[in-house]
């Protein structure tokens, strides 16, 4: 090996009057294999590094199959352990119910041992000063808890068989087995009445005005609950892709459609605003096209639309259209002459009209003061209905309330679940 180091060294060296100097007349073949060399090195250095990111790995005993088929049918589920540290990016919380039963690793002495079959843990080895400590959460005692703590996904969209193809672009529609678009895309819901005890107050928010700012959007998918429900206008760019995410984090949408107001043209909702002094037949043309934006709605509300709802020759055509596709109507509720909920079921369209508009102010205090009134509302007649706009202000309110309402017995539902029966 030392002769071969030699004649490498020699080839490269040469002497010139008593002092040698180097060539730099190197093989490619020899360049080549010194840079493929540097790069696996800095390869191998870095790509165990995890991003920056501490690993913990643990020994942990194998569940057998007769055991875990136990756990399920005893409605325990197997240990699972989530891993963070305050090393990992810091990110806005959302408002999620807390996990119990914490117990941190890097400061428990000894062994520690889980409720779920006695199994144990081993200590992981304090850790090198000015590295950070990792804990696991253990959630095996709650797995309500644990369900409840997580974003549920919903169902990919678009679902081709609620869709239909027009000159504009594919829209809802009832699928030929009978399912509608608002059973599909809704959020799942499932009522918490507890054996001898009356069921909470509920409510149900809808934020809307999103879609048009990726940023707000974003904001309000990220730090609102997934059980909100998110209102999308229909323009945009990159709707579908907004609303994917919002799906992915748990949000139910729904398709905000423009409608005209007293004070049209002077305050325009949008193109294709649906107007009270244009035939039917040219307003379902705009429906169609403001219906073909994005898909993986299960309803539609008004975006303005005071003049446009109070009436109904106007009205009666588009809620019978919209009635025909499965979908549902959230009236927001800013119109005491809006005919929405008298033409219901004349349509065959199901309507809901929201109890308390959130930011009309858009103060601290006006909006604390509209969500105590939802609060009022819903314990007095057992289900409230409270929309507003996707403003940095509306979201921080709304999320930091959302986090407090079930040490008051309330429950937070999806806007869907109002019509329900």
């Amino acid at each position: 090996m030392s002769s071969e180091t030699d004649s490498i060294a020699g080839a490269g060296l040469a002497s010139s009057g008593g002092k040698k100097r180097l060539n730099w007349k190197l093989p490619l073949w020899l360049l080549a294999l010194g840079v493929l060399s540097g790069l696996g090195a800095y390869l191998w250095q870095n790509g165990s590094s995890q991003n920056g990111e501490p690993v913990l790995v643990l020994d942990l005993p194998k569940l057998d199959d007769s055991a875990a088929q136990n756990a399920v049918k005893g409605g325990k589920l197997p240990i699972r352990s989530t891993i963070d540290s305050s090393s990992a990016p810091k990110t806005e919380k959302t408002a999620e119910p807390k996990i119990p039963a914490q117990t941190d690793i890097a400061s428990s002495p000894g062994q520690m041992s889980l409720p779920a079959g006695n199994r144990e843990i081993r200590r992981a080895p304090e850790p090198p000063p000015g590295m950070h400590k990792v804990r696991i959460i253990d959630p095996s005692r709650s797995p309500a808890t644990l369900a409840r703590s997580l974003r549920q996904p919903l169902v990919r969209a678009p679902v081709k068989a609620l869709q239909e193809k027009t000159p504009f672009g594919a829209i809802p529609r009832i699928a030929r087995d009978g399912r509608k678009p608002f059973d599909v895309y809704a959020r799942p819901y499932k009522p918490k009445v507890a054996a001898g005890k009356p069921q909470a107050a509920r409510i149900a928010i809808m934020i809307g005005g999103l879609g048009i700012s990726p940023s707000s959007t974003r904001e309000a998918i990220n730090k609102l609950p997934g059980v909100v429900t998110l209102g999308f206008a229909p323009y945009g760019q990159g709707l579908q892709n907004l609303v994917d995410a919002a799906r992915r984090g748990g949000h139910e949408v729904m398709l905000q459609i423009p409608m005209e107001p007293f004070d049209y043209p002077d305050n325009d909702p949008g193109p294709r605003t649906l107007l009270s002094t244009i035939e039917p037949s040219e307003n379902v043309k705009r429906l169609q096209w403001l219906m073909s934006r994005f898909s993986g709605y299960f309803g539609v509300t008004n975006y303005m639309g005071a003049r446009f709802t109070a009436s109904k020759p106007a009205l009666q055509p588009i809620m019978k259209w919209i009635g025909m596709r499965g979908l549902v109507f959230l009236d927001d509720g800013a119109s005491p002459r809006s005919q929405t909920m008298t033409l219901s079921v004349a349509s065959g369209l199901p309507v809901k009209a929201a109890n308390i508009r959130l930011d009309y102010g858009q103060t601290p205090q006006s909006i604390k003061t509209a969500l105590e009134d939802l609060e009022a509302l819903a314990a007095e007649q057992g289900f409230a209905i409270g929309v507003g706009t996707g403003l940095p202000l509306t979201i921080k309110f709304v999320a930091a309330w959302a986090r407090t309402l079930a040490d008051r017995g309330i429950e937070l539902i999806p806007v869907s679940a109002a019509f329900r029966k």
